[in-house]
């Protein structure tokens, strides 16, 4: 039974997230007008920002889509289109605490060579040059990137939690990235990306 409202509970919250997806495009170019304005910190309008790396974007995602303005299309594409209310979601987080394992199966490997099944899969790049790029970028790095798959059973603080993640090149260029279940926060993220791979 557990299992079961570990699961429903990571259900309600991307719920959540869903409305904040289909309802920010149409409601953040109300708010961000205010954005300046001492009671646009306050819930619930704070819940359309992004605190954790501002209104205009992270460098890393600045960098690779070439971003140097900081203006409403820019904020636009982060906060309503990219991570949409996100200071919504990353306010509904589990308990913070040391992960005890209950039960996991896969393999990972980075670098082609594995890893400790606490990391998750996920698709890291680089640019032309060969240099880091995070989540965002020209060409797949197989040097950053967590290839393989995960499923995990976990408890912090006595609450059980789950967490899932896959990356595979499927075919050719086509690579696909899954993540579900419980990290940092709750998360869902489905990525199919046709890219080279370094």
């Amino acid at each position: 039974m557990k299992k079961v409202l570990s699961i429903l509970k990571w259900f309600l919250v991307m719920l959540i997230a869903l409305l904040a997806f289909l309802t920010a495009p149409i409601t953040y170019p109300l708010v961000y007008p205010y954005h300046r304005f001492k009671w646009s910190k306050n819930k619930p309008w704070w819940y359309w920002f992004d605190d954790e790396d501002g209104l205009y974007g992270s460098l890393y995602w600045r960098t690779a889509k070439g971003i140097t303005k900081n203006n409403f299309w820019v904020s636009y594409r982060w906060c309503a289109l990219r991570n949409p209310m996100w200071n919504l979601h990353a306010s509904l987080v589990p308990l913070k605490g040391k992960e005890k394992v209950v039960n996991q199966k896969g393999i990972l490997t980075k670098n082609g060579k594995r890893v400790a099944l606490y990391r998750v899969a996920v698709i890291q790049y680089e640019d032309a040059d060969g240099n880091w790029q995070h989540n965002s970028g020209d060409i797949i790095s197989l040097k950053h990137s967590i290839i393989g798959s995960v499923f995990r059973w976990f408890t912090i603080q006595n609450k059980l939690y789950w967490r899932y993640s896959f990356v595979k090149n499927v075919f050719w260029r086509l690579w696909i990235e899954i993540q579900l279940g419980v990290g940092k926060r709750y998360t869902f993220r489905f990525k199919v990306k046709f890219k080279n791979h370094a």
